[in-house]
C-alpha cells in the first residue's frame, strides 16, 4: 500500500465548522492544538489534524476511537497496529499524509528563500556545488528545494529526527533516480547504519511547492509507477470532512 494524500488550508472554513473539526480529535491531536497560542496556528493545526485522522479512518476502514497513537524514542508518530505505517508533512498552504506497509517519509515544501547559505550549510559539498550549476536563479532554487525535500523525506522515513544531520548522507543521481551514500558530516559516534535500499521520488506541485517520498521497495501502490513520474497525490477537501463528520 501507498497512498499520498494532501489539503489545502484556504479551504473556506466557519468558526463553528473548525470547532466541530476541534471537538472531533482524539485525544493526542487535542493536545497538540491545545499547547497553541497563535488563533492561526490552531485553526491550521485544528484542520491538519482532522485531515490525518480523515485519512486514516477512511482507508484504514477504523473509527476514530479506534486509533491509538505511537510515539518513537524521537518523537516520529505511528499507529498502533502492524504493518500500518504513515508519515504527513505541511508547508505554507498543504499538508500531505503518505500512507503506507512499510516505512515511509514525505516532505512537502514552498520555494526557499536565502538558498545559498543554507546550501552551504546543510548539504554535501558534491550536493551543494550540482546546485549552484543551475543555469539561472530559478534552476538553482528548484534543484535547492529537490534536494531539501528528499533529504527531509529520508530523515522522516528513519524517523529519528535532529539526530541525522542533512549532511551526514549524501543523494547521488544516476539516470534520473537519487540512491543514497555516506556523506560529508562526522559520523564517529553515530550508532546506526544508513539505510540504502530505498526509493526515493520527487515531484513538483501546484504553484512554487515540491514534494519528496522515501519508501521501501516492495510497497504495494495504487498508483502506475513505471519510471515514478505518474505519481499524483489525491485531493481530500473540507466538505468531505465535514461530511463524514454529520
Amino acid at each position: 500500500m501507498l497512498k499520498c494524500l494532501y489539503f489545502d488550508f484556504n479551504s473556506k472554513c466557519q468558526d463553528e465548522e473548525i470547532q466541530a473539526l476541534y471537538d472531533s480529535l482524539i485525544k493526542d491531536r487535542r493536545a497538540v492544538v491545545d499547547k497553541l497560542k497563535n488563533l492561526s496556528a490552531k485553526k491550521k493545526q485544528i484542520m491538519t489534524g482532522a485531515f490525518l485522522q480523515y485519512v486514516l479512518c477512511k482507508h484504514l476502514q477504523l473509527k476514530p476511537g479506534d486509533l491509538v497513537f505511537s510515539y518513537s524514542d524521537y518523537g516520529k508518530p505511528g499507529l498502533k497496529m502492524p504493518g500500518v505505517h504513515f508519515n504527513l508533512s505541511h508547508s505554507g498552504d498543504y499538508a500531505m499524509i503518505v500512507l503506507s506497509d512499510r516505512p515511509v517519509g514525505v516532505d512537502i515544501e514552498g520555494r526557499k528563500m536565502d538558498i545559498t547559505n543554507a546550501a552551504k550549510r546543510f548539504f554535501c559539498k558534491e550536493e551543494y556545488e550540482d546546485i549552484m550549476r543551475g543555469k539561472n536563479d530559478k534552476e538553482v532554487a528548484d534543484r535547492f528545494l529537490k534536494y531539501w525535500t528528499l533529504k527531509e523525506a529520508y530523515v522522516k522515513y528513519l524517523g529519528r529526527g535532529l539526530s541525522v544531520p542533512l549532511n551526514a548522507f549524501k543523494l547521488v543521481c544516476k539516470e534520473g533516480s537519487y540512491r543514497v551514500v555516506e556523506g560529508d558530516g562526522d559520523d564517529e559516534n553515530r550508532d546506526f547504519a544508513l539505510p540504502q535500499d530505498v526509493i526515493l521520488d520527487s515531484h513538483e506541485f501546484l504553484q512554487e511547492y515540491r514534494y519528496s517520498i522515501c519508501f521501501e521497495p516492495g510497497c504495494m501502490t495504487d498508483f502506475l509507477f513505471g519510471d515514478l513520474v505518474f505519481f499524483n497525490p489525491e485531493e481530500v477537501k473540507i466538505n468531505a470532512i465535514m461530511n463524514d463528520l454529520f
